[in-house]
């Protein structure tokens, strides 16, 4: 089910996604927060927001330094997820300024 949808958040927004899938803090599969309320998995996020974005369903996966930058083909927004072995802070590789700073001049107001 569409969390975001259920809220009526349902309209298409571009997507930049990061997360170390080493993480303890926010786990890359889910589990639960701030007294045992459950919080989606990184996969069932992505599935949310590809969906909503009409992307394709495998990304294109590059290789970055420290990480992977997973690009879906969508028909309404650009939809991206990167991951790195990290835990929740992450150490400038991969440089996650950078990474949000070329993901948004791309994108139109």
């Amino acid at each position: 089910r569409d969390v975001e949808r259920s809220r009526g958040l349902g309209d298409v927004y571009k997507r930049q996604v990061m997360h170390g899938t080493g993480d303890t803090m926010m786990r890359y599969h889910g589990g639960t927060r701030h007294g045992g309320r459950p919080y989606l998995s990184v996969p069932r996020l992505m599935n949310s927001y590809k969906a909503r974005n009409g992307c394709a369903p495998q990304p294109a996966i590059h290789n970055i330094p420290g990480g992977k930058r997973h690009v879906y083909r969508c028909a309404r927004a650009e939809t991206q997820l990167i991951t790195n072995p990290q835990n929740h802070t992450w150490n400038r590789v991969p440089d996650a300024s950078q990474e949000v700073w070329n993901f948004l001049k791309r994108q139109r107001l």
